[in-house]
């Protein structure tokens, strides 16, 4: 320690006056993100895919009127995804496989198990099984490098593509109707493996 330095300059070093206002702003900018963080999570995974959406994908990359399978289907109608064979949070769509090569599969994942959704995921494209999968665009992610980067390592490759806006996705009520909610924060992609297995 230097013998010299004065009490009032160990510790905490001070700010500067001219330097005050941006550190205001920089913890203000900080205490924001930290609040955002609880944005991203909810009391419930159980999100419904916008209807419009769901009919859009299926009409125009799909080209049918019905995806083969739905692994993470509410537990009870209404749905607002057309599936032929539906897989609930009871059924357990992580321990079944999804269907035979050319199967097309629609996934909207529980978003706080992203993780094993994508193992999933990619599990299945290796199978042939065409995966269409609603995540959100969180780029940085592990889970997001994986599903990307190591589909050309071995799996099925992997197309993304972000949604314009924020999606508004649907929540049941009491009543077993089903109402749009308020706007996700945060921006939505649609990744796909397999896309070249569509007829």
């Amino acid at each position: 320690m230097n013998s010299n330095a004065s009490p009032k300059n160990r510790g905490r070093p001070r700010i500067h006056e001219d330097q005050r206002a941006a550190w205001r702003a920089a913890s203000r900018a900080y205490r924001k993100r930290k609040k955002q963080k609880v944005y991203h999570k909810s009391n419930s995974d159980e999100w419904y895919t916008p209807p419009d959406l769901a009919e859009h994908i299926m009409q125009n990359v799909a080209h049918r009127d019905a995806f083969d399978i739905d692994p993470c289907a509410p537990a009870e109608p209404p749905y607002t995804v057309e599936a032929a064979r539906r897989l609930t949070a009871a059924d357990d769509g992580l321990a079944h496989d999804w269907g035979e090569p050319g199967t097309i599969a629609w996934v909207n994942p529980p978003y706080s198990q992203m993780k094993k959704w994508i193992e999933k995921c990619l599990e299945q494209a290796g199978h042939g099984v065409v995966v269409i999968a609603l995540v959100p665009a969180r780029t940085g992610t592990r889970w997001w490098s994986r599903a990307i980067h190591d589909a050309a390592d071995g799996h099925a490759t992997a197309h993304a593509y972000t949604l314009p806006g924020r999606l508004r996705f649907y929540k049941q009520q009491p009543d077993n109707t089903i109402i749009e909610g308020d706007s996700a924060p945060f921006d939505s992609a649609i990744l796909i493996w397999n896309l070249s297995l569509i007829d």
